[in-house]
């Protein structure tokens, strides 16, 4: 059997920063951090794997600074440009570590308010 001319469609892209957003943006929002993740760095730039997230209020607040990776929990800038780097390969096992981080998150906020 001959094989087919007909080239294979590439594979797309999968978007994690994208669900990252979308699963920040309900929480983070609630707290006064508007969530982006398509945005352009500089004029003219390629798509970036980013998320800016921009806090209203001068400082960031206890609840906010939950939801933010260690690293970050001690900043005073406004805005956090955050490059998502990820691999294509999410495991089952990974997924749920993101849950579960997830949901602890969600578990310490409700507790302290």
């Amino acid at each position: 059997m001959a094989e087919s001319d007909d080239p294979q469609p590439t594979p797309s892209k999968t978007r994690w920063h994208c669900l990252l957003g979308r699963m920040l943006e309900e929480p983070l929002t609630r707290l006064d951090v508007a969530v982006q993740t398509e945005v352009d760095v500089v004029s003219g730039s390629p798509r970036a794997d980013i998320l800016l997230l921009r806090r209203k209020g001068a400082d960031w607040t206890e609840a906010q600074k939950m939801w933010l990776a260690d690293g970050l929990r001690d900043t005073t800038a406004r805005e956090l440009l955050i490059e998502f780097k990820f691999t294509e390969s999410l495991s089952q096992a990974q997924s749920a570590m993101l849950c579960g981080w997830l949901k602890q998150q969600e578990e310490k906020r409700d507790a302290r308010f």
